[in-house]
Formats: C-alpha cells, structure tokens, sequence
C-alpha cells in the first residue's frame, strides 16, 4: 500500500470507533533531503464518519507534519476515504535540534525545505513551529488524541 497522492484524506483509528482526519498536503521531493509525505490534521474528532466537504470548514488541528502514509496504511488505522483539492499550500518553516535538552536550548536551525539556517536561541514567535522530524503513525495518532506535541518541551 501506498499513498494515492496530494489531497488524499485518511480516517485515522484513534479507539474503538472514535476517529480523526488527516489531508495529504504535500509531498517533499525537491532537495536531496527529501522527508517524505507532509500531512495536516483537520480539527474535527468523532465517533461517526465525517463528511468530507465539511472538515475543510474545521480548519486544521496541527499539521503540516512529516510522516510515511504508507506505513499508516499498512497498520490499519489509516484508511483512505476521498480526496480534498489542496489550495495554496506554502511549504513551512521547521526548527530543528540537534541532540535536544527538555528546556532551553541555543543550538536551533530553521529548515525551510532545502536548508538548515542556524539561529541559536528560538524567539518566542519560532517556538510555535513543528519541530522537524518524520513521525510515525502512533504518534500522530497520540497527538491527535492529546493535543500535545513532542516538541512542546522544547524551546
């Protein structure tokens, strides 16, 4: 199994009939540094099947994030439901850590898709952005269901 392709929309497993939605938004493949398929979360949680022209309405929960689409196909809980057109998408900036510490940090870059800009110590306005790593399913799964990220310790 593979993804199918940008616009591509997933119901993701998050318990025993409770699901989310995820939007294949962008594949990167411009760089050598290619990470793999960006996907965003819509806002929108349930125990019934959603209707695919209204999670655009949601607005998106977190996202764009790094992960394997197939890899969430192939554990089972990714399942392929429609498409959605994907409108203006502007590839994200990403900080990036090397060896990260719980708290404050001085060693952070900025990746913007091809490169890696040193800037030291985050401003308050970088803190907000995903940090840059490919996620497997489980823990976009989990972060679906907590709301919480992994870099939210990180500064």
């Amino acid at each position: 199994m593979t993804s199918r392709g940008i616009g591509d929309v997933y119901r993701v497993e998050l318990g025993p009939g409770f699901y989310g939605y995820a939007h294949h938004v962008a594949t990167d493949t411009a760089c050598r540094y290619a990470q793999g398929d960006l996907v965003s979360v819509f806002n929108f949680q349930g125990d019934a099947e959603a209707d695919l022209h209204r999670l655009p309405q949601a607005g998106y929960k977190f996202g764009p994030v790094y992960m394997s689409l197939a890899d969430g196909e192939r554990s089972g809980k990714w399942v392929h439901v429609g498409s959605i057109p994907v409108s203006d998408f502007r590839y994200p900036l990403f900080r990036h850590l090397f060896l990260p510490q719980k708290g404050l940090n001085a060693r952070w870059h900025l990746w913007d898709g091809c490169q890696l800009k040193p800037v030291g110590n985050l401003s308050p306005s970088m803190r907000h952005l995903e940090i840059l790593i490919v996620n497997p399913p489980s823990g976009n799964e989990e972060r679906m269901r907590s709301g919480t990220s992994i870099g939210d310790n990180f500064w």
